[in-house]
């Protein structure tokens, strides 16, 4: 029977740290920092000995609802950089689109992940 171990790390490039092994093909991690992206690798084990890692997939913990701070108003027009964040982490955004008529209501949640510091 084949077993799987799996491997988390809070950076593509970070130390990796088996966080589970199952017997199942896919993994649920209930235990993620929401707002943050985390890596995974996996091995898998069987009779045969251990095989070689996975490549390597990401999954970002969505963000609670009711923790949206503003970050710009009056915008005039797109786009929009938000500046000074945090490498290798995923912000969530929400955003209400104001003119004459009034205000909408929130858009639906979009995301971007940081990109590594630089050396």
């Amino acid at each position: 029977m084949t077993s799987y171990a799996v491997y988390r790390s809070a950076s593509y490039s970070g130390t990796y740290t088996e966080v589970a092994s199952t017997v199942y093909a896919n993994y649920t991690d209930g235990s993620l920092t929401s707002g943050n992206t985390h890596y995974y690798k996996i091995k898998a084990i069987g009779s045969s000995g251990i095989g070689y890692f996975s490549n390597i997939v990401s999954a970002a913990a969505g963000s609670p609802e009711g923790t949206y701070s503003t970050i710009a108003e009056n915008v005039a027009a797109p786009p929009y950089t938000d500046t000074g964040l945090d490498p290798e982490t995923t912000y969530y955004y929400k955003i209400i689109a104001l003119n004459s008529s009034g205000q909408s209501g929130l858009s639906a949640e979009a995301s971007a992940t940081t990109q590594a510091a630089a050396p």
